[in-house]
């Protein structure tokens, strides 16, 4: 029985055996429960054989029973191996599942940005934002395209949805994108179907229990002009930062001021900035 013990050992295969948990590499080093396993699953294995090899000695009336049992043992523990190789791959397999699904996302979003009917006298460069800090004092993020690629100050900045913000600042790989919700902002508008021009800026809304949201208001409207609710409201083109009629947002509620001179309204903006990852930059022709 010594002999078949020798030979059984001679027959497992190098990857049947679990690797030294401090070899080069190895993510079991770094994960204490692994690295516990794989020790106790070694340890175990060998105390076994040399148990094995004890009892064919002194007991050879056992040995047939010791022979499907240590068949059995291997049995078992290359399966323990194979378990852990098997969750692994399946991790690895995961990773890369998620990110085709992320490439195939923004493949979508380019070609949404793509299906912008062409405007007249702008050129469409495409963006990639690589950071935006929701809690800034200033509304803005920052994009991967800066002077080498083109990029100016006072650029307008959209989606398919439509009007993103305007670029505020530029380096020579990246720019800065102030959104058209920030208060500093400024965008000409106008209301469809009556043709009342005013301007947009940005505007904070709270909700009470310290919760907070960003909108537009649409500033300089006269008394008389025809604002309703739920109008549609579009860029006027005349501040030569964005071509006439690209998408801002839809009217909440109309507001008279004080002294009943002029009209304001709250402009719910279409694009939803918060799932932003793409954008448009319109570099005029």
């Amino acid at each position: 029985m010594i002999w078949t013990g020798l030979k059984e050992l001679r027959s497992i295969k190098i990857n049947d055996i679990p690797p030294s948990p401090r070899r080069k590499g190895d993510a079991s080093f770094h994960n204490p429960k692994m690295f516990l396993k794989r020790f106790f699953n070694r340890s175990v294995f060998l105390v076994f054989l040399i148990l094995c090899l004890l009892i064919s000695r002194f007991f050879p009336s056992v040995a047939s029973v010791q022979d499907r049992f240590f068949h059995s043992f291997l049995k078992i523990f290359s399966r323990s191996d194979s378990a852990d190789l098997l969750r692994q791959k399946n991790t690895e397999l995961q990773i890369r599942l998620n990110q085709s699904e992320e490439e195939r996302a923004s493949l979508l979003r380019l070609k949404s940005l793509a299906e912008i009917p062409p405007l007249v006298g702008y050129s469409l460069h495409f963006a990639r934002i690589l950071s935006y800090n929701p809690l800034s004092a200033y509304k803005t993020f920052l994009v991967n395209q800066g002077s080498d690629q083109g990029i100016q100050k006072g650029q307008g900045v959209v989606v398919a949805e439509g009007v993103v913000g305007v670029v505020v600042q530029v380096n020579s790989t990246d720019a800065t994108v102030l959104l058209v919700t920030d208060p500093s902002s400024a965008v000409a508008g106008e209301v469809r179907p009556s043709g009342a021009r005013g301007l947009l800026r940005g505007e904070q809304k709270q909700l009470g229990m310290n919760r907070n949201y960003w909108m537009t208001r649409m500033e300089y409207l006269g008394v008389f002009d025809e604002v309703h609710d739920q109008d549609f409201v579009v860029t006027s083109g005349i501040d030569n930062i964005f071509p006439s009629g690209i998408s801002i947002g839809r009217v909440q509620k109309v507001i008279k001021d004080s002294k009943g001179l002029f009209l304001s309204a709250e402009v719910l903006p279409e694009v939803d900035f918060s799932k932003l990852k793409e954008v448009g930059i319109l570099i005029s022709r």
